[in-house]
């Protein structure tokens, strides 16, 4: 759809550029492509620069976002989202502009749908998404919700989980905001907290726009939200309303929620919807395969490593444990010796006839009548103990 060049710029409001398409034959990368030092990362990039580029013409949704150009009713974006919620409750032919979609509405069938363009535009341009979230925290409050930030126990604010949000070249923050009950829930809860209110299509829509664009995790906070307020021992919202708002939130963008369970079940080669959806779907299952597969490679990895240290490990403690024994051994074996060698000194025969003393130096030896090495003392002390007989005899 082409810009409404007769509308004026919102005031206050900077122009609103459209990036040209880049020059295929230039060596030069895409714009808004982020350098990434992974080859795994490279290579996702490489698979979808082509597709996703900057909108190659114009739109409408883009000019009233950028506060170029008015609705079809000439309300600026800024004068709705400062209505009262009494305008907001009663007044329908807004929300097609705050939140659009790519299916038809039949309450305003002449509301400007998401195309292409539209898709490429918020996801590429951060001032649009600014206004988006802006447009959907006035909804919030509208319903009786706030949106905060996560703080710790300091007070700081919390980061949370940063990823790099393919094919969007873009950074989101998962966990670091929550949507919360404002303290006017109670009142303002009133008009949509029922089992069945047109605010219920509403929020519908709320949800499968916001994740549409980009915002996929205040998408899925609301839902949360709801869910835990709806979810209980009394039903307050109609199942058909619940069920709506959780295909909104968890179906691939491809399927609109009013399509019925078989329908989806029977689309197995994912033929329906817009032809752009179907192609980021298909994108993003070929990306969470790569990274389910990546996962299962790194898990692999590291069991693999933990098993060779246990290896290492046991290895180690056998390799001690020989040398421990070694040690006992060889100690055992010392003891032993010194064992043995004092068993031999102590079984050496001592002389135990006569108190022979030792030879003197000089002293000589002799042999007596039984054959027994005696020196001349010994045979001297003899003589002057034992008597002798008349032939010399003892």
């Amino acid at each position: 759809m082409d810009r409404l060049d007769g509308d004026a710029d919102e005031p206050g409001v900077q122009p609103h550029k459209v990036e040209q398409e880049p020059d295929k034959s230039s060596n030069s990368p895409p714009p808004n492509k982020r350098q990434r030092t992974s080859d795994s990362d490279e290579d996702d990039m490489s698979m979808i620069q082509n597709f996703i580029q900057p909108p190659k013409h114009q739109n409408v949704l883009i000019s009233f976002y950028a506060g170029k150009t008015r609705d079809s009713e000439g309300r600026w974006l800024s004068d709705i989202l400062n209505w009262t919620d009494e305008t907001l409750e009663y007044e329908h032919s807004f929300i097609q502009w705050l939140f659009p979609l790519p299916e038809f509405s039949m309450v305003n069938p002449d509301a400007p749908l998401i195309n292409r363009d539209v898709f490429a535009a918020f996801h590429t341009t951060p001032e649009l998404m600014a206004r988006l979230k802006k447009s959907f925290i006035r909804i919030l409050g509208f319903y009786g919700f706030q949106l905060t930030d996560a703080v710790d126990e300091k007070g700081l604010p919390v980061v949370g989980s940063l990823i790099l949000l393919l094919p969007f070249f873009r950074i989101i923050c998962l966990t670091s905001s929550k949507i919360v009950k404002s303290p006017a829930f109670r009142h303002k809860s009133k008009t949509w907290l029922m089992m069945s209110n047109h605010n219920h299509l509403r929020i519908t829509r709320i949800i499968r726009c916001l994740r549409i664009l980009g915002l996929d995790s205040e998408a899925i906070a609301f839902y949360n939200t709801l869910s835990t307020i709806t979810t209980g021992k009394k039903q307050i919202v109609s199942c058909r309303s619940t069920d709506y708002w959780r295909r909104a939130a968890e179906r691939p963008l491809n399927w609109e929620p009013s399509l019925s369970e078989d329908v989806c079940q029977a689309d197995r080669k994912r033929t329906l919807g817009p032809d752009f959806l179907r192609e980021y779907e298909k994108l993003k299952k070929s990306r969470d395969l790569q990274k389910k597969h990546d996962l299962q490679k790194t898990q692999k990895d590291e069991r693999e490593a933990a098993w060779l240290l246990t290896k290492e490990q046991i290895a180690a403690e056998e390799n001690k444990c020989q040398h421990e024994r070694h040690d006992s051994n060889s100690k055992g074996k010392e003891a032993a010796s010194r064992r043995s060698a004092e068993a031999v000194g102590q079984s050496e025969p001592q002389r135990s006839e006569g108190n022979h003393k030792p030879l003197t130096v000089g002293e000589a030896s002799t042999t007596n009548g039984r054959g027994e090495l005696t020196s001349a003392s010994d045979e001297a002390m003899q003589e002057h103990v034992l008597p002798r007989g008349p032939d010399g005899s003892e």
